[in-house]
């Protein structure tokens, strides 16, 4: 029973241990803590620059097994849905930076925005274990947490009813649906 637990327990931190109790990477519901990182060029991009989009900011990192492998799931959901105001936000997490991370990046054509994080440490966030995702609303709001390989259908279907958020009607639709 122990070796089942821990099994789980790697699975949810897969290439990090997640301790108990744990806390989430940012509190759901709560906007998430500004990002102020480089991306590959160096040129310092903030988290509250995608405003208006929904953003599935993942953390991760080139030597992690299951990152890896979720990559083309990320590549997928980001051209799926990117041009109805979506976003994949990678956060590379590895320690020695831009000379790993970007090659990786090219032979992988990656498409989304890839920044930089100095190891397994991002300032306002609590990263125990990677893969880690967290689901933004256009406001910067988090909606969700993933920890651990994610189900694809799972981030779809959450990427879908985010995207599909109530918007103001103009008044003169509203006007006309009464009549």
């Amino acid at each position: 029973m122990r070796g089942l637990a821990l099994a789980g327990l790697l699975a949810l931190g897969a290439c990090g241990k997640a301790p108990e109790p744990r806390l989430p990477a940012a509190a759901v519901g709560q906007e998430a803590p500004e990002l102020k990182l480089p991306d590959l060029t160096g040129k310092e991009i903030l988290l509250s620059s995608f405003r208006g989009k929904v953003v599935l900011l993942d953390f991760w990192a080139t030597w992690c097994d299951p990152c890896r492998e979720e990559l083309p799931d990320l590549i997928s959901l980001h051209q799926g849905f990117q041009g109805l105001g979506f976003s994949v936000v990678g956060v590379a997490m590895d320690a020695d930076g831009q000379p790993v991370v970007a090659p990786f990046v090219k032979k992988h054509r990656v498409p989304y925005p890839t920044l930089l994080s100095e190891g397994l440490s991002v300032p306002g966030y609590r990263i125990f274990g990677i893969p880690l995702a967290l689901l933004l609303d256009r406001d910067g709001v988090v909606l969700k947490e993933y920890l651990g390989p994610k189900a694809l259908a799972e981030v779809k279907r959450d990427v879908k009813a985010a995207l599909a958020l109530p918007q103001k009607e103009p008044s003169s639709r509203a006007a006309r649906s009464g009549s």
